[in-house]
């Protein structure tokens, strides 16, 4: 995932930065084409507002998923499109560097932050950065449809009282399209393959609420069990939680 970096110089903006819909969907085609023709592999493009996440790339057989940004759309300087497939391939600092560079001279392109009040929005942890986390399980659970949730880190701080159970391990927020994970679990005792099933549990929350639109008291239901247990690792998840989790952490 491209980071943003203050650069002190910008590009000037392309002309037409609000293309309607019709000369979007003709730039994803011809992106499209272009990564495909280059990468000699099949290209999948999600376009996204995402303003924390602004570039992803995964790889699965013999097909390439990107998750960017609609700036990069209209992105037609030879450099950018070069990294775009240099950061896909090889992931090189000078593909990172250019990426961050056009990000940059793009900002302006970006949808003012959402109100989160006192929730974390950092993914990147001692331990887990929850962001590649989050971008493959959309990938391989959701077709890539939740590219406007926004994951982070909850803020730092102990349980109180003996009550284990009331703990909130994950939380999704669907006003906000954020969800938060508790810091207790950027630990390296905890296994990444419990942390994916916390994201993966708050995810199906979103999914839910963004395409069936749950009703409250019917959070967990019959479809939010079935989609949960579509996670390869849930029985192992369930497992720990049951055995190790209540002895890893003092809550008190």
């Amino acid at each position: 995932m491209a980071e943003q970096l203050p650069l002190p110089f910008a590009e000037n903006p392309a002309p037409d930065e609000r293309s309607t819909d019709r000369e979007r969907v003709l730039q994803l085609h011809q992106l499209r084409c272009y990564l495909e023709k280059r990468l000699g592999r099949a290209v999948e493009i999600t376009v996204t507002d995402n303003r924390r996440s602004m570039l992803s790339t995964t790889r699965r057989g013999e097909r390439y998923y990107f998750r960017l940004h609609h700036m990069f759309l209209g992105a037609d300087d030879p450099t950018v499109l070069t990294a775009l497939v240099d950061f896909a391939h090889l992931n090189t600092e000078r593909a990172r560097l250019r990426i961050r560079q056009f990000i940059e001279s793009r900002r302006h392109m970006l949808q003012p932050a959402r109100e989160v009040g006192q929730l974390a929005t950092r993914s990147d942890g001692e331990v887990y950065d929850l962001q590649p986390i989050f971008d493959q399980l959309d990938a391989d659970y959701f077709d890539s449809s939740l590219g406007d949730v926004s994951i982070g880190w909850g803020r730092n701080g102990r349980a109180r009282g003996k009550h284990r159970r009331s703990i909130r391990l994950g939380a999704y927020f669907p006003k906000k399209r954020l969800i938060r994970i508790h810091p207790l679990l950027d630990r390296e005792i905890v296994p990444r393959f419990f942390v994916e099933a916390v994201v993966h549990h708050e995810m199906v929350h979103a999914f839910l609420h963004q395409t069936q639109r749950a009703r409250p008291g019917r959070v967990h239901c019959s479809l939010f069990r079935e989609l949960e247990q579509k996670f390869a690792h849930h029985e192992a998840a369930r497992a720990w939680e049951l055995e190790e989790l209540p002895t890893c952490f003092d809550f008190e």
